[in-house]
């Protein structure tokens, strides 16, 4: 994904997240909730497959980079447009949508900042955000207590939070490698490499062209009057 494309992501995911801090205790939080779950997934899917299409041709990503990126997309969005359009049937299970939201964004996140063709080597500090919203969704997935619909604005705020967390790292992500020096800087090297040696051999051979010929002139013996 492209430096922009990723931050505007991450300032839509704030965005929602704060969403959700704000409407966890609300008296509108029943009638919202199924929606704000449907476009948490759908909305970040949508930008992440567009970001894939116009950054395709200019791209130094390894195909199975890409891939991850658009399997991630298609199932996001599918999922989200389930969610909005079915609510009656998500309504009782929310739990479960909320806390895969957080797990695979964690580990998303975990993979953007370790995978090899990562633009910058990225502060192992920056791994604690998204191991934190993993582990939270994991707790939210086996916490029984959290399963039941009295509990619900419990969920949203913890989602809200850890949304904000995902999107002020996701800017990280998406600013360090304007900061930080390049992890790959032998791709430019490479690219350089040919049409140096090029020019180099074309001012050695002009050289060589233009040096005087240095052979011996033919020494003739005077001939000898008799």
């Amino acid at each position: 994904m492209s430096n922009k494309g990723n931050a505007l992501i991450s300032v839509i995911i704030i965005a929602l997240g704060a969403i959700f801090i704000w409407l966890y205790d609300h008296d509108t939080l029943p009638r919202s909730i199924v929606l704000l779950c449907g476009l948490a997934f759908a909305v970040p899917a949508v930008i992440s497959l567009i970001s894939v299409f116009i950054s395709r041709k200019n791209s130094t990503r390894g195909s199975a980079v890409r891939a991850i990126q658009m399997i991630c997309g298609v199932g996001g969005l599918i999922f989200g447009l389930l969610i909005i359009f079915m609510p009656e049937v998500f309504r009782p299970l929310l739990v479960y949508p909320f806390a895969a939201l957080l797990i695979f964004g964690g580990a998303f996140q975990i993979f953007q900042l370790a995978h090899k063709y990562r633009p910058v080597d990225y502060p192992a500090w920056m791994f604690i955000t998204p191991v934190l919203i993993l582990v939270a969704g994991v707790i939210m997935l086996c916490l029984p207590l959290l399963r039941d619909p009295a509990n619900q604005p419990w969920v949203v705020l913890i989602t809200g939070i850890a949304a904000v967390l995902y999107g002020i790292n996701g800017l990280l992500v998406s600013v360090l490698p304007l900061r930080l020096p390049p992890l790959h800087p032998e791709k430019k090297e490479t690219a350089t490499t040919p049409a140096t040696e090029t020019g180099s051999a074309a001012t050695t051979s002009d050289a060589t062209d233009a040096t005087p010929s240095s052979a011996p002139a033919d020494s003739s013996e005077p001939q000898s009057i008799h």
